[in-house]
């Protein structure tokens, strides 16, 4: 195996870390399960003393130039998600 082998089985996990992967969605679940209950129990400060209560945001996503966006899947998955533990 060259080396340009042996850097993609390293750090090519695109195959392994999607939705589909019910080992991958298991660990996924079980992070932002963690993280969100964490921001219940002191509550999040930073969003706190920006945001409004019950007020609704937009985000934007700039680029300055073009690049690799991950994490799409994972934020669509997480948006219906997270209501089920803030509500």
């Amino acid at each position: 195996m060259d080396r340009a082998e042996l850097v993609d089985l390293a750090y090519q996990k695109g195959k392994e870390l999607n939705l589909s992967n019910k080992s991958y969605l298991c660990w996924l679940e079980k992070f932002f399960e963690f993280e969100c209950l964490e921001d219940l129990g002191s509550g999040d400060i930073t969003s706190e003393a920006l945001i409004a209560k019950n007020k609704r945001g937009i985000a934007f996503l700039k680029a300055k130039q073009s690049g690799i966006v991950g994490g799409i899947e994972e934020v669509n998955w997480f948006s219906p998600a997270c209501k089920e533990w803030y509500s």
